[in-house]
């Protein structure tokens, strides 16, 4: 999900990460993996070449071959994204901005060229929404959002998961914090991720969740 030098705000990020070799709605709206010229393909997925029963001995490929065709998983990356605004609005409001799907939809979107389309909400405790994202042209990505734990004017806790068809890309769990600053509203964000499909999953998250937070920032004011 940009900065904004409004002083209304404050924009703080920390980011850090490490590699792993073994083995969290979208509540802050659309990470911004899906609008740049290049598309992303997912390294670690291979074809596996299998015999069709009735092919002959002859014409199956040989153990040698199978095992040609099989790359080894992309290691797992983890990251933590601390994201602060102060926001022009009382805590009320920006709960609301938060829970209210149809005003997600407008503000989650990080970029003119991005969408985010909420094909369900279930904005409660064990309640799921599922959604696209991506480019206007083809929002490719799939995502669903579980929350955990929400506080009215307080907090929000909720995980997502996102896929590309099949293939998992990106599993978060994150925290919304609230807390009244002056006239406005301190709103602290805290997301812990895993990457399945490398360095650029993150990236786009941490891009789109930026953007999205200054656009709530703007549409709350």
């Amino acid at each position: 999900m940009g900065r904004d030098s409004n002083p209304r705000y404050l924009a703080v990020h920390t980011l850090s990460r490490r590699a792993q070799s073994t083995a969290l709605a979208p509540i802050l709206g659309a990470p911004d993996f899906g609008t740049s010229n290049r598309s992303f393909q997912p390294k670690s997925i291979t074809p596996l070449l299998r015999a069709e029963p009735g092919l002959s001995s002859s014409s199956r490929p040989d153990r040698s071959t199978i095992k040609k065709t099989i790359m080894p998983a992309e290691p797992l990356i983890h990251a933590t994204l601390v994201f602060e605004r102060i926001c022009a609005a009382p805590v009320a409001r920006v709960f609301a901005a938060l829970a209210n799907p149809v005003e997600r939809a407008s503000w989650g979107t990080p970029s003119g060229n991005a969408t985010l389309v909420c094909d369900e909400t279930d904005f409660r405790v064990g309640g799921h929404d599922i959604f696209r994202c991506g480019s206007k042209a083809d929002p490719e990505y799939r995502g669903v959002t579980t929350y955990y734990d929400i506080v009215p004017g307080q907090r929000i806790i909720s995980s997502e998961i996102m896929k590309m068809g099949d293939v998992k890309l990106l599993i978060s769990m994150s925290t919304t914090v609230l807390a009244a600053e002056k006239t406005g509203t301190k709103v602290t964000v805290t997301i812990q991720l895993i990457s399945l499909g490398g360095d650029d999953m993150l990236e786009g998250a941490e891009t789109g969740y930026n953007a999205s937070l200054d656009n709530l920032a703007k549409a709350v004011q």
